[in-house]
């Protein structure tokens, strides 16, 4: 973090401007030297089916999600197929103040699943919720529950910014994957 705008450690946890929940652990549990820790959950996991029709990205309650993806759930891991989309959520729930997040997208980095994903990864502030991460491979691979999914890094914003009334979003609050 040295000479980058992101916050280190030390100033998220003294900034008290992220909260992150998981059964028995806390914030420290998941930050390491390079962010705060994701990690994949495979209880509930969409696979994108091979469609040559188009989604209706500006549809609003009017699409058949079967005919886009299949559901593959109550697993401890899955068999990711090369060359195919799937979401996953995250393990634990973010709750940001003042601080923006990005999840990163590299590949084969910091994951080590040679992945392409997290293609929406920008949490804005005041947002809330588990996460929907996408994960897409030119190779098959295993993923299990709790395995890596990425980083989230952290930038504080400067001014006296509010939490707007009534704010929401909609994925704000989600239970993930979230199509």
């Amino acid at each position: 973090y040295e000479n980058s705008p992101y916050m280190t450690n030390e100033e998220l946890l003294k900034s008290g401007e992220l909260k992150f929940n998981w059964d028995k652990f806390n914030l420290t549990d998941f930050l390491n030297p390079k962010g705060l820790a994701m990690l994949f959950d495979t209880e509930l996991v969409y696979r994108a089916k091979k469609c040559d029709e188009p989604i209706d990205m500006d549809a609003k309650g009017t699409l058949d999600w079967k005919k886009y993806f299949d559901m593959i759930n109550n697993n401890d891991h899955i068999l990711a197929d090369k060359k195919t989309l799937y979401l996953l959520g995250s393990l634990g729930v973010l709750d940001l103040g003042r601080v923006c997040g990005i999840l990163s997208r590299e590949q084969d980095v910091l994951t080590g699943t040679g992945a392409w994903g997290h293609f929406a990864g920008i949490f804005q502030p005041f947002w809330k919720g588990g996460v929907t991460m996408e994960y897409y491979s030119f190779s098959k691979r295993k993923i299990l529950k709790g395995d890596k999914a990425g980083v989230v890094k952290f930038d504080k914003v400067d001014g006296n910014i509010r939490k707007p009334e009534g704010y929401g979003g909609s994925y704000q609050g989600q239970k993930p994957p979230r199509l």
